[in-house]
């Protein structure tokens, strides 16, 4: 799973935190200079290929500075509501800034703890960027997918089973708003129903794999980055 391998402390943080939740902190010295790859195809939108250049190299900081946070009400451990806990001294309503995140649970990351959420989700092997597309959101969409205008997913290892791991960036305006982890492989993360066409396709996938009533329903996106 996408936080597991940080321990208790993330994860916490990860729902949002909570009473008595100790919080990963971490202690940025002077940047190394990671050179960014150049990219074998491009989105064709240029803040989408510099995220995803900063994940190819697996560049935790710079992810982080490309991130898009919400502000919602946090809530306490009681209530039933889907938004992110109350930590200690924190009123319920208090509104906190957070990424949304999900593996086989929706769940938030506080600012602080992003950077090591990357780190673990682009880890330990260098990740294969497997395609981008254009993505199609329906009522049952976590948050309704925060404003992504573009999607690209990345092949992260594979698991002892066999099965491919992999995580997807939601990008909206050139930050991450949603980071998704598969909850049991990267197929999950190119369902066909969430893909209203591709920017850069899979080997051997369709440019726009849609049927022709659902696209007929869907009407199309805007441009990646565009505002709303």
């Amino acid at each position: 799973m996408l936080f597991a391998t940080l321990g208790a402390a993330l994860i916490g943080a990860a729902c949002g935190g909570g009473s008595g939740t100790t919080v990963t902190e971490r202690t940025v010295g002077a940047r190394t200079f990671i050179p960014k790859p150049t990219l074998e195809a491009s989105s064709g939108f240029p803040e989408v290929d510099a995220v995803i250049a900063a994940a190819l190299v697996q560049d935790d900081i710079e992810l982080a500075g490309l991130t898009g946070y919400q502000t919602l009400p946090c809530e306490t451990a009681e209530e039933a509501g889907d938004g992110p806990e109350c930590r200690e001294g924190e009123s319920p309503g208090t509104e906190v800034e957070v990424l949304a995140a999900t593996t086989c649970e929706n769940g938030w990351v506080r600012p602080e703890a992003v950077p090591d959420a990357y780190k673990v989700s682009f880890a330990p092997d260098p990740p294969e960027l497997i395609a981008v597309y254009t993505p199609r959101f329906n009522d049952s969409t976590f948050g309704g997918g925060f404003g992504a205008t573009a999607v690209a997913v990345f092949k992260t290892g594979v698991r002892e089973n066999g099965l491919t791991r992999g995580a997807a960036l939601y990008i909206n305006k050139g930050r991450t708003v949603w980071i998704r982890g598969d909850c049991a492989d990267l197929v999950e993360l190119l369902d066909p129903a969430g893909i209203d066409a591709y920017l850069i396709a899979p080997p051997g996938a369709d440019a726009a794999p849609t049927d022709d009533a659902s696209a007929a329903e869907t009407p199309p996106p805007d441009e990646p980055g565009a505002s709303p």
